[in-house]
This record gives structure tokens, sequence and C-alpha cells, in this order.
């Protein structure tokens, strides 16, 4: 949109005996040009500038979709400044607040959902001087210390919480144009590892990798000019959307790393002792047990990634 050219005539209003009446398509024409003007001062402003926050698992073996299909390019999710929980082994922490975005694209918005919290319950186990149960979202074990994949894998008895919180599913939505997209940061190295919730999972998540997801059409979107799947905060991705997207950002991960059952809550004991109950052997006897109705051990994990925001630029 360019500024307006066309005048508004001032014949019929510049002498006191004049009709307004004359006067109705120059006084409409003067609006006119003065929304054109508020319109294209509106759209110099192409640029929304959204927290990252972090990142949340949102893709997990126990996720699998009706296809039994699992797809690595949506394996963490960018929080866009949503709400999100981090749990400990004491429980869920309270739900976060909302960071807003700074700037504004005509048409566009970000989105961010509410997360809810699953407490899985009614689960138990025995074996030779060995018990464990499950209860509220608690996971108590007594007798033999064991290992497993809710946290450092060190022995333990007593209890952990291994609650778990979903529904997380934050986009962008544009309107149709070019678009370019880069990340800011005041970090030294996009590439910092960064630990998720310290103490508990135990895990860390090399930030290396950022795809930007279509979420309507559910494909990847890709780009000539430059490899949006493995990109620094250097770099910026440049692509065109046809019609309006809603668009979401994804911290993938490789089918290698996330080898089957590597996301059910499982456990490993010291001894082929025969276990009974809610759990089946995954392996030879004695080795990893998982619960049975699996329970997912990664899912709506936070990855923390602060001081970085997501630039979206509209070029054309």
């Amino acid at each position: 949109m360019t500024i307006p050219s066309v005048k508004a005539s001032t014949q019929n209003v510049d002498q006191g005996g004049d009709k307004i009446s004359l006067a109705r398509a120059d006084i409409k024409q003067n609006i006119d040009n003065v929304n054109e003007i508020i319109d294209h001062l509106g759209e110099g402003n192409n640029q929304l500038l959204i927290p990252l926050t972090g990142f949340v698992v949102t893709e997990t073996t126990v996720g699998y979709d009706s296809a039994g299909e699992w797809n690595a390019n949506k394996f963490r999710m960018a929080l866009l400044g949503g709400r999100y929980y981090l749990r400990s082994t004491a429980g869920m922490g309270a739900l976060t607040g909302v960071q807003s975005p700074y700037g504004s694209i005509p048409g566009a918005s970000v989105t961010t959902s509410t997360p809810t919290v699953t407490n899985p319950t009614g689960y138990s186990a025995t074996g030779t001087n060995y018990n464990t149960s499950i209860t509220g979202g608690t996971w108590t074990n007594s007798v033999f210390g064991i290992s497993g994949n809710a946290d450092t894998n060190d022995n333990w008895t007593g209890s952990k919480y291994i609650g778990y919180s979903t529904g997380y599913d934050n986009y962008v939505t544009l309107p149709a144009g070019d678009y370019k997209v880069k990340l800011l940061s005041n970090i030294n190295s996009i590439t910092d590892t960064y630990t998720i919730n310290p103490g508990f999972e135990g895990d860390t998540s090399a930030f290396t990798n950022l795809n930007i997801w279509n979420r309507t059409d559910d494909t990847l979107i890709t780009s000539t000019n430059v490899n949006i799947a493995d990109w620094d905060k250097d770099t910026a991705a440049v692509f065109t959307l046809a019609t309006a997207k809603d668009v979401q950002f994804f911290n993938p991960t490789s089918s290698v790393e996330f080898t089957e059952n590597s996301d059910d809550l499982q456990f490993q004991i010291g001894s082929s002792t025969v276990i009974t109950g809610d759990v089946f052997n995954s392996g030879s006897p004695g080795t990893m047990w998982i619960w049975n109705p699996r329970i997912p051990a990664k899912l709506g994990w936070v990855t923390l990634v602060p001081n970085v925001y997501i630039e979206i630029t509209k070029i054309a």
C-alpha cells in the first residue's frame, strides 16, 4: 500500500455560503486518505519478536499417532512465551504465566495453550524381596534399590514424582506473504547445552537445531535460501506462505536418539527376580521392566532456553 495521492477538493468548503451537501464527496475522500495513511503506518510495523522461552517434549513413543508413526521433526516444541510446568522429584511445579510478544504484523497472532497434568495411579508390582507401586503420580519403591529413567538412573529406595503434563500447542498465525525468521540472543553460542530441570530428569538437550513447521498442513516449511533444519543464531530462514498458515517451531531429534521404549517409564533391578503385577519385561529377565499400561517418562519435560527470541519479519 502507498501513501494516498488523490487530494480532496476545497471548492465546496472554502466559502461561508458553501453547502455541505456539495462537499460530501470531498469529505469522504479526505476520510479515505486519512484511513489509508493510518493503514500504511500500521503496516510499516511488520515484525514480531517472540520469546522462545524453551522447549517442551510433545512427541514420545507412548504418543504414537493412529497410524503408528512418530515424527522426530516435532520432538520438542518451542513454548513461544506460553505457560508450562516444571516438575521435580517432589511434585509438579506451579503453572507459569504467559510472556507477551513484542511488535506486530497485521493479521498475525500468537496462540499459546494451557497444559494439563496427569498423575498416573493404581500401578503395582512385586517380586522376591521387592515391592513397588505408583499412586497419585508418586512412584514408591521399597526394600531393593532400583534404577529407572525417571531421573538420573541412580539406585534409590523411597519415592519420586513421575507425573507429566500434556496439551502444549503453541503457534504463530501468519497471513500470506514472504517472511524472514531468525534468532536473537545474548548468549555466546546457540549450541550451548541447557540442563532439563537440573537435579531431576538428569538429561541435557543441545539446542543446535530448529525447524519451522506448517501446523495447518502438517508439513515442514522448507526454503531454497537456507537450510532451516540446522541453523544458528546468525542464520535467517526465508520462506513464502501462499495463504495464511499456523506456524510452529521445533527442536527435532533423530530416530536413533529415540529408540523403541526409550520414553516408557521403566526400571531395572540388580537381579533376575521374577516380577508380577502391572509391568512387563522388555528384555532378558531382570534387565528392564516397563509399566503396563505404559507411562511416558519424558512427555511434558521442559528445557528452558533463556534470553532467546524468535524474530519474524514480513518482508513482502
